[in-house]
């Protein structure tokens, strides 16, 4: 234990292989600021189990209120931060949250959820954003399909050049009976270009289609 003078990049606490008494290799280390450091090919673990990896966990919670960093400096097939849900216990999975930190004060944004792939070098690619099964959930905790996205006003999926080249967005278009609408704009109901209702009719030009299909407009 160092005082609490020491500056934050002097180890407070290490826990280290030794050869002949003396500290060889770190393997554990809480710097004078309160950052852990797990450095090495060994692992720290909590539980049972444990089998390979740097931090396993195998069972509790695992609390991270600054940043949380898995790096990795041997070159295998996938890097070394995996997040898993508990033992099912012979029941239903566990889930994973990952939560954005709440605003803190009057009319605050909510902390974002960033997912980043890493840059490519040379004439590598860069990386992706994988989901290798199951279903994806927008706003819905049941998502029924492979992407599903649920909004009480105007669901809907924006596709953008950025603003100076033009923007279409497909949805449901609540303000106009809950039909499906494709619009040349960042939100249904403006610039609406193809619309079909409930009763199957198609509208070009038109968001009232009265016959199967109704053109607003030359042919």
């Amino acid at each position: 234990s160092n005082s609490a003078t020491t500056p934050g990049a002097t180890p407070l606490f290490v826990i280290a292989s030794t050869t002949a008494g003396t500290a060889t290799t770190t393997l554990f280390s809480v710097s004078n600021t309160g950052n852990a450091t797990i450095a090495g090919t060994g692992t720290f673990g909590t539980g049972v189990g444990i089998t390979t990896g740097s931090l396993i966990v195998s069972s509790g919670n695992v609390t991270a209120s600054g940043l949380l960093q898995a790096s990795l400096v041997q070159a295998p097939t996938y890097s070394n931060l995996t997040l898993n849900g508990g033992a099912n216990g012979g029941g239903n999975g566990q889930s994973v949250l990952i939560n954005g930190t709440a605003g803190g004060g009057a009319n605050s944004n909510g902390g974002n959820i960033v997912l980043t792939p890493g840059a490519n070098t040379g004439s590598g690619t860069p990386g992706n954003i994988q989901l290798l099964s199951g279903n994806v959930g927008i706003g819905t905790t049941t998502p029924d399909t492979n992407l599903s996205i649920y909004s009480a006003t105007r669901p809907s999926l924006e596709f953008s050049l950025g603003a100076a080249n033009g923007n279409w967005t497909e949805g449901i278009d609540t303000g106009n009976g809950n039909s499906f609408e494709i619009a040349s704009s960042t939100v249904l109901g403006t610039n609406p270009r193809f619309v079909i209702n409930g009763a199957g009719n198609v509208g070009i030009g038109t968001t009232t289609p009265a016959a199967t299909l109704g053109v607003a407009g030359n042919i």
